[in-house]
């Protein structure tokens, strides 16, 4: 069973380009005949971050669980299966509404009076890196590390 292993590596590049960088890599190798399986490992993966404000939430009456049911149930991604057509395959992947903080803000979370209350209302969304889990270090010769 043949096994490949790529890692990744730039001065000019953070943690977070690199995944992204490997993530458009992982999609391309999947579309290769007898790929059976692949991993992503390590990076920092994007992140949205909703820090929701109290006072607004509480204006349009609306909780902080409500908020989370609604974004979830709008921003789903599905593994949808495959199509093989002509000796190719083709992966089948049902695309979430959310790619970007606007996406986010546009979010409809409620109908106040007859009017969308938008996430944008209620909440300060921000597109970034998530916080790191783990490090790794990379050394060449001795004393080397980075």
């Amino acid at each position: 069973m043949p096994i490949l292993t790529l890692t990744l590596w730039g001065e000019q590049s953070n943690a977070a380009e690199l995944r992204q960088i490997a993530a458009q890599l992982d999609e391309q190798i999947k579309q290769v005949p007898d790929v059976s399986e692949t991993t992503l490992i390590g990076g920092q993966k994007r992140q949205l971050r909703v820090e929701l404000d109290p006072i607004r939430l509480n204006a349009f009456g609306l909780t902080p669980l409500e908020i989370a049911q609604t974004f979830q149930s709008q921003n789903t991604e599905l593994a949808s299966g495959a199509l093989s057509q002509n000796n190719h395959s083709f992966l089948v992947r049902t695309q979430s509404f959310i790619r970007s903080a606007e996406d986010a803000q546009g979010l409809v979370v409620s109908v106040v009076h007859n009017q969308p209350v938008y996430l944008r209302d209620v909440a300060t969304v921000t597109d970034g890196a998530e916080e790191p889990a783990s490090y790794v270090f990379f050394g060449q010769g001795a004393g080397n590390r980075r």
